[in-house]
């Protein structure tokens, strides 16, 4: 067996497996068996040999194993003045011996291999199952690596400078080969998106307002250098820091008497929300009216991871002013780092209750003759509002 290249300048090796239909001798120079395959590079040759006997000729089967990983095609094979059948990738050999035909010879086969002319190019196409980031998860990215070009592309590997390190090719190896033009192998690694990098809108860029992968894919040609080509993706993060306040206020009867008096306290209390998806920091509740605000976590500024609340508390001394408007309306607010300020306005009323009483009286106890009799007149506000234009 010869093996002949067209291209003389790539001397790969190409591997051929063979079997006869006879048991091989065993000469000296020979010790190939037919179960072991054999590689041949340019005009290299190997030597196969078969029992043969005047009755019983032998069948010898020699084939190519696929060279298209090779960066060549199988190019056919001659056997001059041989009995042979052409199969697919190689050839059946009949050899006979005629004792009465001296003129018997060995038989040379000649594999032909031509190489595969053409560019080695490669493409990957990057696509993620979401198209926005609103809260922490994971992220699941697709790679569809394609042969583009005309030359086999083996060990294909990814590399994405912002996943989990955990590209799985699955049913696919990995690394894989891509032999033909067209093929193409879908792979797939995710991405764990956590709250701080919602926080800081961006991954690895804060501030950029996207999480961004970049992937390459890396591919070596068959008799070329190493390719590569590369994708990127940026998923926008959806960056909405928000704050919400509910105020709420009750009048505390201390006196007990079912009305406000003055200098009696009108409870408020404050629940702040984080509504938003944007951890807020330094959180601060205030009212101009209330002198005081205790929150749970102190009553300095706090932090609201997303969803979370907090509810604080003051008291406010109602003066007279306001028992005499009947309400008081007034406005609390709370505001982050991150947020803007939100407010919310609450109004109380207060029960008024108008009373009056007068009292008459005199010096004079008895009158005995005629004179002036003297009379003095006590008003009082018995109720709880400023009375005005007595008379």
């Amino acid at each position: 067996v010869v093996k002949n290249v067209d291209n003389q300048d790539t001397m790969p090796d190409f591997t051929f497996n063979w079997s006869t239909t006879a048991p091989p001798l065993e000469p000296a120079n020979a010790a190939l068996n037919p179960l072991d395959p054999f590689t041949l590079s340019h005009n290299e040759s190997e030597e196969i040999f078969s029992h043969v006997e005047s009755d019983q000729p032998a069948v010898v089967t020699i084939t190519e194993q696929d060279p298209t990983g090779l960066g060549f095609t199988f190019g056919g094979v001659d056997c001059p003045g041989a009995s042979v059948n052409q199969i697919p990738g190689g050839v059946e050999v009949t050899l006979a011996w005629d004792p009465n035909d001296p003129s018997t010879t060995d038989v040379i086969c000649t594999f032909t291999n031509n190489e595969v002319v053409g560019t080695p190019s490669i493409t990957v196409a990057k696509t993620a199952d979401t198209a926005i980031i609103e809260a922490p998860g994971t992220v699941t990215y697709q790679y569809t690596v394609t042969n583009s070009g005309s030359i086999s592309l083996l060990d294909v590997t990814l590399e994405d400078d912002n996943d989990n390190n955990d590209v799985d090719c699955s049913p696919d190896p990995y690394p894989f080969d891509l032999p033909n033009v067209g093929d193409s192998v879908i792979c797939t690694a995710t991405h764990t998106v956590d709250q701080d990098q919602i926080d800081v809108n961006g991954d690895p860029t804060p501030g950029s307002g996207v999480v961004y992968n970049q992937v390459i894919a890396t591919a070596l040609p068959v008799g070329a250098p190493s390719i590569q080509a590369q994708d990127d993706l940026s998923i926008p993060i959806i960056y909405n820091p928000l704050l919400d306040i509910v105020k709420t206020g009750m009048f505390i009867d201390e006196g007990g008497d079912g009305f406000p008096d003055e200098g009696e306290t009108i409870g408020y209390s404050f629940e702040v929300s984080n509504v938003g998806n944007v951890t807020l920091n330094n959180v601060l509740v205030s009212d101009p009216l209330v002198g005081t605000i205790s929150c749970p976590s102190g009553n300095g500024m706090f932090t609201l991871e997303p969803g979370d609340s907090e509810t604080c508390t003051g008291s406010y001394p109602i003066p007279q002013a306001d028992i005499d408007a009947g309400q008081v309306l007034n406005t609390g607010f709370a505001d982050s780092d991150e947020s803007g300020q939100v407010s919310d306005d609450e109004t109380v009323l207060l029960a008024q209750a108008a009373a009056l009483t007068v009292d008459k009286d005199s010096t004079t106890m008895v009158v005995g003759a005629p004179g002036q009799i003297t009379y003095s007149y006590l008003v009082t506000n018995t109720g709880n509002v400023t009375l005005t234009g007595l008379s």
